[in-house]
């Protein structure tokens, strides 16, 4: 009796091990799992092993850059949800290096330079943004822009100024004063990219040392003319009296009307100082004989010692018409014209000057 129970236990012993060898057996010939392949989603029933298995089961063969999750080398469990993701190529431009191709799987720009572990500075700008999905073929620009003000020294060349100079004869030149050139400082913005100048645009500009002008005397003495004698009476010539005086200049000799010596030079201008008109004013800048006043050309008379309308030739100034008059311009007085106030006051009042009354038709050639 007692070897029959035993021999019922051990035939149960193994009826035991061999059910749990089968459900074994089962469970590793038969596991349902989750396929994404990044095309689609498939559920099946497969007897492998491992995730590898799986995929060379399904003709999943996995390119450079491609990944699978679990790992190919893992034990696939029933229930498991195996994803594969293809890498797509991407060119990749660093600077100013040459374009690499790279293969990924992340889906953005951002994501692409986290797996290549690039870190970036704020200084650099990605192209496309770090946000923008990648889909594969696009060209990834990582530039480094740096921005700065620099400044530049740029000299200020001085101004030549000519000032006419009675004491000095026509045609000399003397420097009164040599100038002195100035310096600026030029402020611009520069923006540098991959280290390379690429736009420079200008901020402000301060001037460090200002130029002195250089002075120049001009010569304006013209020189003193040739007066023929008058022949004297009783010489066999005609009396004095019927003998006009010869201005002689440039070669020619002009028959002069009066000489008058003694002279007062003074000046005046177009302003409501000298004239009491100002721009707009009915008659500014037009002269007693109706033409419009002309420094260089106009002066002011007494029509009683020079008649208007004549050429005058005024020794050390030059040749000139009375065209004008004024209230204070009395006996040998005479106003030269100037069409800057400044420069008429600044002539001054000049006494001791010789005339020369020609008459009222302007020599030619002068």
């Amino acid at each position: 009796m007692a070897s029959s129970r035993r021999r019922l236990a051990g035939a149960l012993a193994w009826t035991f091990v061999w059910g749990a060898l089968l459900a074994a057996a089962i469970g590793f010939g038969s596991k349902t799992v989750t396929v994404d392949d990044g095309t689609a989603v498939r559920t099946l029933s497969v007897p492998d092993r491992s995730v590898g298995a799986l995929l060379v089961r399904l003709g999943l063969r996995l390119e450079d850059g491609d990944r699978v999750f679990p790992l190919p080398d893992a034990t696939l469990r029933d229930g498991d949800a195996v994803v594969v993701r293809r890498a797509k190529a991407v060119r990749l431009i660093v600077g100013r290096g040459q374009p690499a191709l790279v293969r990924t799987t992340a889906e953005t720009v951002g994501g692409l330079i986290a797996e290549l572990g690039f870190g970036l500075r704020p200084a650099h700008v990605v192209t496309p943004a770090p946000e923008m999905p990648l889909r594969g073929g696009e060209t990834v620009r990582i530039e480094r822009i740096d921005a700065a003000v620099v400044a530049e020294s740029r000299t200020i060349k001085a101004e030549t100024v000519k000032k006419a100079d009675l004491a000095l004869p026509r045609g000399v030149e003397k420097t009164a004063s040599p100038g002195r050139d100035g310096r600026a400082l030029d402020f611009y913005r520069a923006v540098y990219v991959n280290g390379v100048l690429t736009d420079v645009r200008p901020l402000v500009s301060r001037i460090v040392e200002a130029p002195m002008p250089k002075i120049v005397r001009v010569g304006a003495r013209v020189p003193s003319p040739e007066v023929a004698p008058v022949p004297e009476a009783g010489s066999g010539a005609r009396a004095a009296s019927s003998e006009p005086a010869v201005l002689a200049i440039n070669g020619q000799r002009l028959p002069v009307q009066k000489v008058l010596t003694g002279v007062v030079l003074t000046a005046y201008g177009p302003g409501p100082a000298h004239t009491g008109k100002r721009p707009g004013d009915p008659g500014y800048g037009m002269t007693a004989i109706g033409v419009r006043a002309k420094e260089g050309r106009t002066i002011a008379v007494d029509p009683t010692v020079i008649p208007l309308g004549s050429w005058v030739y005024i020794e050390g100034y030059g040749l000139y018409r009375a065209e004008d008059t004024g209230g204070g311009v009395r006996g040998r007085m005479i106003d030269l014209f100037f069409e800057d106030d400044r420069k008429a006051d600044a002539f001054g009042y000049r006494r001791g000057n010789t005339v020369y009354v020609i008459g009222p038709h302007r020599p030619e050639g002068l």
